[in-house]
């Protein structure tokens, strides 16, 4: 349940879509005094909004849990993973789930 944010040294996915690629930047990414990051915080809305269509149309879909499920490389430092965490709170979840990626195999 809820989306999927991956972090790398990078990139930052959701749900398996790259949605800022620091090597191809276009425009602001920052707002908030820097601690939001705007293409997340797009993504993450229009997420929320579609399953609250969702929800209004159909009685039995699942409603908005608000979760936030994140995958993140052991490199990444924590002003990174607290403006995440900042960005996902402003768009409405407000629940984290954490996956720490180790060394690779």
């Amino acid at each position: 349940q809820g989306v999927v944010v991956q972090v790398a040294d990078s990139k930052i996915w959701v749900d398996d879509e790259v949605i800022l690629d620091k090597e191809n930047i276009s425009g602001r990414v920052y707002d908030n005094g820097g601690r939001r990051i705007i293409p997340l915080f797009n993504v993450l809305v229009n997420k929320k909004n579609l399953v609250k269509q969702i929800e209004k149309a159909t009685p039995e879909a699942q409603k908005f849990s608000g979760v936030v499920n994140l995958i993140v490389d052991k490199k990444i430092k924590y002003s990174v993973i607290k403006k995440i965490l900042y960005t996902a709170a402003e768009a409405g979840y407000k629940s984290y789930k954490f996956v720490v990626l180790g060394e690779d195999n």
